[in-house]
Order: C-alpha cells, then sequence, then structure tokens
C-alpha cells in the first residue's frame, strides 16, 4: 500500500460510488468503530457511513489514520497483483485467465445425504462438514434462505454443525454479503472461520491477509469460493420469473444456471428461463466484476461441464490442498481429474476470460489523472477549448491559415469527445455523473456557451478583424453578421443541450422510480419476514 493514509474518504470516491464495489461488506467487518453501515435494501447492497458528523464521504477515524476499510477492500486500488504475490508468490501469467491454481479436479461428496442436498455432488457442503468436524475451523459463513424459505431472500447467517451446513446447502442467484455473519460468529465464541463467498468474497480474507488487517484477517482460516459471472438484483422475482412464468417467488424450491435459469417449484414444475431474459436484473455490483472463478480463494467451486453429480474444484493453495488430501485419505470425498472433463476446464477458462474484460482499463488511467478524472474536466476542456479558439488572434490566425484551421477543428472533436464521455459513457467511468450532477453538467454548458454568444451578440464593435476585410454578405454589415452568427451558435447549442437535458432528466426520473418500487418491495419483504 502507498504510504499515505488511505481511509473512507478515499473508498467511498474510487470503489463506493464509482461502480467498481461489490458489495462484499469486507470493509464494513474490518471497521473497528463500527461506523460502517450495509444498505441491502432495493438492490443496493453497499456499504454506508453511519456518522454525521462529516457526513457521508467522510470519516473522523480515517481522519485521524484509521485505514482498515480500504485495506479489506478487494477492489480498492491494485488488489489483483497484490493478493497474487502475497497469496502465491508472484503474478499470474497472462494464460492464467481463471488464476492461479495447483490442482483441477472433479469432486463429490462421498456422503449421500450431502450429495442431496448439496449442488453438483454437495463438494462444498463436504467440505464445511468435515472442516467443522476434524477441528479445522470453529464455524462458517454461509447463507441461509430467510424465515420458512418463501420469500427466496438470502441473508447472511452462521453455520456451527452438520446440521447447519444441510441447512445452508444449495445455491443463490440473489446476492447476499455472507460476511456479514462474522460479527455473529465472533460472539458465538468462534475464531476459526471459513467464509464461502463468491469471487467477490473469496478476495476479502486475501485482501485482508495482504495488507494485514489484523485479527479479522487472522480468524478467516478457511477460504471457499464459489464460481461466479454475476447474481441477480431481488426484482427478478416479480419482474421476470412471476409476470411472464408465474412463479411467484413462494412456489419456487430450487434454482440453478447452466446454460439457462432453471427453476423447480414446490408443485412439481420445471420452467427453464433464457439467460438473456435476465441479463436485465444483473446486480450492479456486478457488471465490472473480472472474476468469474474465485481467483483468491483457498479452494474454488463451480458446477460446470457434462458431469451434474460432480464439482469442478480448483485447489489454489497449500491450505486448500492439505485439506482436500486428508478429505480424499478419510474418505469423505471422491476425486477423478479435472482432464475427465476437459470440457468443464475450457468453459471455466473461457467464462474468466470473458468476465474479465469487465473490469475497466479506465481505472488505472483515472488513479493515474488523479483530480483530471472528474466528469466535470470534460465539460472545463470543452468550454476552454472554444473559448480559447474564439481569442480574436487566434481566431483570426486560423482563418488565414490552414493548418491551423485544421488543428482548430481537430481540437474541437477533442473538446467535444470530451464533453460528451462522461454523459455517454461508452466505457464506464468509476466517477459517475449522478441523476442531478448530470444535468447541472447540461446546465453548467449551456451557461457557459450563452456567455460567448451573448457576448458576441451584443458587444458594440466587430471583434474578429479578419471579417473586416471581407466584403458583406446577404446585405448585412460586418457587426450584423457577427450577431447573427453569434445567434445561430447559441440556438445550435441550446437545441442540442436542451434534447440532451430532457433524456437525462427522464432518465433520473426512472431511476427513481425503479429504486423506489424495490424499496417498497424490500418493505413489504422485510415485513413478512418480521412476522414469521
Amino acid at each position: 500500500m502507498p504510504p499515505e493514509k488511505l481511509q473512507w474518504k478515499h473508498l467511498y470516491e474510487e470503489v463506493v460510488t464509482s461502480g467498481l464495489c461489490t458489495g462484499c461488506a469486507g470493509c464494513v467487518i474490518a471497521c473497528p468503530k463500527d461506523v460502517l453501515g450495509y444498505d441491502d435494501k432495493g438492490g443496493v447492497y453497499k456499504p454506508f457511513h453511519l456518522e454525521e458528523e462529516l457526513g457521508p464521504a467522510d470519516c473522523v477515524y480515517g481522519q485521524r489514520g484509521c485505514t482498515l476499510c480500504t485495506r479489506a477492500c478487494p477492489r480498492f486500488r491494485a488488489w489483483e497483483t497484490e493478493i497474487d504475490e502475497h497469496l502465491f508468490g508472484r503474478r499470474r501469467q497472462p494464460e492464467e485467465v481463471a488464476g492461479i491454481s495447483k490442482d483441477i479436479v472433479l469432486a463429490k461428496a462421498a456422503d449421500p445425504t450431502l450429495v442431496e442436498v448439496g449442488q453438483d455432488g454437495g463438494l462444498v457442503s463436504a467440505l464445511l462438514v468435515y472442516a467443522l468436524e476434524h477441528d479445522v475451523i470453529d464455524a462458517a459463513l454461509v447463507s441461509y434462505l430467510e424465515g420458512d424459505g418463501s420469500t427466496q431472500k438470502a441473508v447472511p447467517g452462521v453455520a456451527r454443525n452438520r446440521q447447519d451446513v444441510i441447512a445452508a446447502a444449495g445455491s443463490r442467484y440473489t446476492y447476499c454479503a455472507n460476511p456479514l455473519a462474522y460479527p455473529d460468529a465472533i460472539e458465538g465464541g468462534a475464531e476459526r472461520l471459513a467464509l464461502v463467498g463468491m469471487g467477490c468474497q473469496s478476495s476479502v480474507p486475501a485482501v485482508m491477509a495482504t495488507r494485514r488487517t489484523g485479527k479479522t484477517a487472522r480468524r478467516l482460516a478457511l477460504n471457499i469460493g464459489l464460481l461466479c459471472s454475476k447474481s441477480f438484483d431481488d426484482s427478478i422475482f416479480e419482474d421476470l420469473l412471476e409476470a411472464k412464468y408465474d412463479l411467484p417467488r413462494h412456489v419456487v424450491k430450487k434454482i440453478d444456471i447452466k446454460g439457462r435459469l432453471q427453476v423447480w417449484t414446490n408443485d412439481d414444475r420445471y420452467v427453464e428461463v433464457p439467460l438473456k431474459e435476465c441479463q436485465a436484473f444483473t446486480r450492479d455490483g456486478c457488471t465490472m466484476c473480472p472474476d468469474f472463478a474465485a481467483e483468491h480463494a483457498d479452494i474454488s467451486a463451480g458446477g460446470i461441464g457434462k458431469y451434474n453429480d460432480w464439482t469442478l474444484t480448483i485447489v489454489r493453495t497449500d491450505t486448500g490442498r492439505e485439506l482436500m488430501e486428508r478429505m480424499i485419505d478419510d474418505a469423505w470425498i471422491e476425486t477423478r481429474p479435472g482432464d475427465d472433463d476437459p470440457g468443464a476446464i475450457e468453459l471455466m477458462n473461457k467464462l474468466a476470460r470473458k468476465q474479465r474484460a469487465r473490469w475497466p482499463e479506465f481505472a488505472v488511467v483515472e488513479r493515474a489523472l488523479g483530480p483530471l478524472a472528474n466528469p466535470f474536466v470534460g465539460l472545463a476542456v470543452w468550454l476552454g477549448i472554444i473559448y480559447l479558439w474564439h481569442i480574436p488572434v487566434l481566431y483570426d490566425a486560423a482563418l488565414r491559415y490552414p493548418a491551423l484551421h485544421v488543428l482548430e477543428h481537430a481540437t474541437f472533436i477533442i473538446a467535444g469527445i470530451a464533453f460528451w464521455w462522461p454523459l455517454v459513457q461508452p466505457v464506464p467511468m468509476r466517477q459517475r455523473l449522478g441523476g442531478m450532477q448530470a444535468l447541472g453538467y447540461l446546465l453548467g454548458a449551456r451557461v457557459g456557451i450563452g456567455l460567448l454568444g451573448i457576448y458576441l451578440a451584443w458587444t458594440p464593435s466587430v471583434v474578429y478583424g479578419f471579417y473586416k476585410n471581407e466584403a458583406p454578405m446577404w446585405g448585412l454589415s460586418h457587426k450584423s453578421d457577427q450577431t447573427v452568427g453569434a445567434i445561430v451558435m447559441m440556438t445550435e447549442q441550446t437545441v442540442v443541450v436542451a434534447i440532451a437535458f430532457v433524456i437525462f432528466f427522464y432518465k433520473m426520473l426512472e431511476r427513481s422510480e425503479r429504486d423506489q418500487l424495490r424499496r417498497d418491495r424490500s418493505a413489504v419483504y422485510q415485513h413478512g419476514a418480521d412476522r414469521h
């Protein structure tokens, strides 16, 4: 880590509000002052600052030197290379798209009960039960379905024995920040914990160990990662499964993904939903996540390939290999070479390569640019270039010298790209323009260009000497011609900005309405859970 004191302020600017935050909650459980909360209502899934003194974007304890939140974040700064070098002693090679590993095998539990209740052979359940019963861990951070399971809402919880593991078995495809179960586990006396989570979560123990977050890092003794391309927002149940497929959440028994969303119901129905239809419900925190294969886990596991009752298992660390070898020797699991299903490995690498493209390269560039990466710099560049070329000496020179005229228009193109990039975002930016910010940005453009137009239209003299030597056109005097030109410029800019303003205002209202619907649904489900 750099020597500067990187605290909540930096995390809030660079990760939480930039689109990079996955909602893993690593920062929340690492905070020693309990000033970070977690919002999982309405599809948010992000940490937030509880103190009022410095507002949501800064922290009193951070100002005093506390840096644990940034050190616990697996998306802050150079997280991936730091973890690779600490965990494996080297950086990954370009061909290691699914991360560094020691072994790749197919595995499944030997216990038929764990096979039945678990996913794709029950390996993860077997790992947890064995670790609990053989003094490897004291508890595991997992997820359960809340209440009687009818809401299909996953909640973080602690597994302390075989029965707990069986109750937690199965896959969830809406998000749950399993690390949030950490305080309950510690309050229950556990000191050695396993964490089960997707790639975003399985990087938490690794980054904590790398950046030395103290007791929290030391307590995360076993890290089991789940292969994951995305999770869905909770609204998928009402807005897709119920609305189109008559699958209200209370009838859903099991969900899986095998090239499509597979749904089994309590009334013995089986429905397949094309993943393209689910795309719109992808959780925001997944859109920039580059980690399909849980690349920093001790053991990564996923149900891909041609064998539905075997788990593709990637053993990455000495801890993971030792546990697997013990379980094989004690006949707790069965394994076979990963090469028995080369298609599974090929598919893993294909999906991992595709997902790695999500990580924005601009993140490195923006960090190097520092304050210049602020979206409002685009507005300043646009206005600056326009005003620059309207300085009389430069304006007249551009008209007299063709090469300079070409340069002028080239810089106008650059200015246009700089202006529209933060609004259109052909590549998502970490520092984004929120709803009102986008409107303020456009308003600033309108005012900025309007001031120039007003000056040119109302100044009593001809500003540009070049035109004084030209014959008047269309019966207009030189001054009238300048006024008409200024009015045309202002009109054109007003029309363009006004259209953009309407579009972004509509988008802001649409997003606000969607967020409110999610919050309302969340409140309804929470009320139902409280009644249970």
